[in-house]
């Protein structure tokens, strides 16, 4: 069983591009040197379609905060939920906003490598930022 990998998952936002992304660049804090946009292609309307991407930076940390060891948790269970089993746990989000539209798609990929080949789920830790992001969608949409 490979030790590395990585996980993409693909969601629409409601809330305004811009306040999606600066609610996550508050809460991922990621580096600036790791941050771009760009016009990734001019449709035929004369619309643009913009590309947000906050790369590939460690989230060990900011997981370690979102994901609460569970009492019933088993050991395979609270080694998979817990950064320290990971060498390297690094987040890309991406977000495309056509203009004249609201809110967009978000690209949410997550690379990893593990300690060791005796932890299996690590699919909790794409469904819990996942999960995370979308509800920081639906607080900013609320609030609007």
């Amino acid at each position: 069983m490979s030790l590395d990998g990585y996980f993409s998952v693909e969601f629409e936002i409601r809330s305004p591009v811009d306040k999606f992304c600066q609610g996550y660049m508050e809460v991922a804090k990621p580096p600036n040197d790791k941050v771009s946009s760009d016009v990734r292609e001019v449709l035929p309307s004369g619309k643009r379609k913009t590309q947000l991407r906050m790369e590939g930076f460690q989230i060990s940390e900011w997981f370690r905060s979102l994901a609460k060891p569970l009492a019933d948790s088993t050991s395979d269970m609270a080694k998979s939920r817990n950064p320290d089993y990971y060498t390297k746990l690094e987040g890309t989000m991406t977000v495309i906003h056509t203009e004249g539209i609201e809110g967009g798609r978000a690209i949410w990929t997550l690379q990893y490598e593990k300690i060791s080949s005796d932890i299996k789920d690590t699919l909790f830790i794409i469904d819990i930022t996942t999960i995370y992001f979308k509800q920081m969608d639906e607080r900013i949409f609320s609030n609007l």
